[in-house]
């Protein structure tokens, strides 16, 4: 749906097309469903919020710029996350709530979307996008506190205070094909084991002219090669 053909044939999750191609058409879907707000969102008095922090960092390691703000979350993930931490099931034989192939654990990893080297990357709901380069999703690293966040047991509600999630995209991430002289960064994903989108995080220029969207006023960063990227999510659980 809003794939280019330049990223098409980087849409590769865990070594399997399907779940790129799933991932991406779930981000799209959850992107015009969001509430933006820094107090989250709330099901059945569980509230879910998150502070995202991208920081890019130079080839020596040096911090270029840094931005923070908060983390969308899509109401479907919300009441998926509402249902697993109180114990809630489906019928038997079914995937736990759907977008989530178990309770166990929220986001698998981290993804992009950039700039390509001949324009800004910009997405309609009427057509493909332009310009955009995907990069394949990086290991997320999860620290829960407390491990109560990763179990469907009822016990987990009331006890699950939060979590960081942390994916950095190395210095051979970025290059002059990719990524031009320099791109900005128009969205990032965090995607569940299962390949769903948990959120996401997008740029004013990535779906303009629909507010729905929700996405930021300014830009979330401007990468060049062989410059880093460290995506850092702070969730808190109330």
């Amino acid at each position: 749906m809003r794939f280019s053909s330049k990223a098409k044939v980087s849409l590769v999750i865990v070594g399997s097309l399907a779940i790129g191609i799933l991932l991406g058409s779930s981000v799209l879907a959850n992107m015009f469903n969001q509430s933006a707000g820094s107090k989250g969102s709330e099901v059945d008095g569980l509230t879910l919020s998150g502070t995202e922090t991208v920081k890019v960092m130079a080839p020596d390691g040096q911090v270029i710029s840094t931005w923070q703000g908060p983390d969308p979350i899509s109401s479907n993930v919300m009441s998926a996350f509402a249902g697993c931490a109180t114990g809630l099931s489906q019928p038997s034989g079914s995937a736990p709530y759907g977008v989530f192939g178990s309770c166990e654990g929220w986001i698998g990893s981290i993804a992009l979307w950039t700039d390509g080297p001949s324009g800004t990357c910009t997405v309609y709901l009427t057509s493909l996008s332009k310009f955009c380069t995907y990069y394949n999703p990086v290991a997320a690293t999860d620290t829960l506190t407390p491990i109560g966040c990763t179990t469907g047991s009822a016990t987990a509600y009331g006890t699950c205070t939060g979590w960081i999630t942390e994916a950095t995209f190395g210095p051979t991430t970025f290059t002059s094909s990719s990524c031009g002289a320099s791109c900005a960064v128009e969205e990032v994903i965090g995607a569940s084991p299962a390949g769903w989108a948990f959120d996401s995080m997008c740029a004013s220029t990535f779906a303009p002219g629909e507010p729905g969207a929700a996405c930021l006023s300014t830009p979330i960063a401007t990468v060049a090669p062989q410059d880093s990227l460290l995506v850092t999510i702070d969730f808190s659980v109330t």
